[in-house]
């Protein structure tokens, strides 16, 4: 399988961890090639570590992952992002939709998110 370049994107370094020890343990091509602790990290690090996919959170301090995901959208369109929240509601699932987030799931459902994140790579 070809390598999975992902990105995880949090201010809670125990969420990181959690998503980096999940990413790690399901393995099958996933590679995570960083972290970021905000959506201004994120836009640097994205282009800089040629990510494919970023899991982000929405509420960070100086900018949250729907805003970041509009402009890594824009300079990227094939980039696959995962916003992973622990307050998704309607409203901020229409503003993901919106802006062309791939998928939402709750920090509850973090499990999930190495799945999810291949079979959002496998559909190009």
């Amino acid at each position: 399988m070809k390598e999975i370049r992902t990105l995880l994107v949090d201010d809670e370094p125990d969420i990181r961890l959690l998503l980096r020890s999940l990413f790690e343990r399901e393995n099958d091509g996933l590679v995570v090639v960083g972290e970021a602790a905000d959506g201004h990290e994120a836009l640097d690090a994205a282009d800089e570590l040629d990510a494919s996919v970023i899991v982000i959170d929405e509420r960070m301090p100086t900018m949250g992952g729907v805003e970041a995901a509009e402009i890594l959208l824009a300079r990227r369109p094939d980039r696959k992002i995962v916003l992973c929240t622990a307050y998704l509601d309607d409203a901020l699932q229409a503003r993901a939709d919106a802006v062309g987030i791939s998928s939402c799931v709750t920090k509850g459902e973090a499990m999930l998110i190495p799945k999810l994140v291949k079979r959002l790579a496998k559909s190009g």
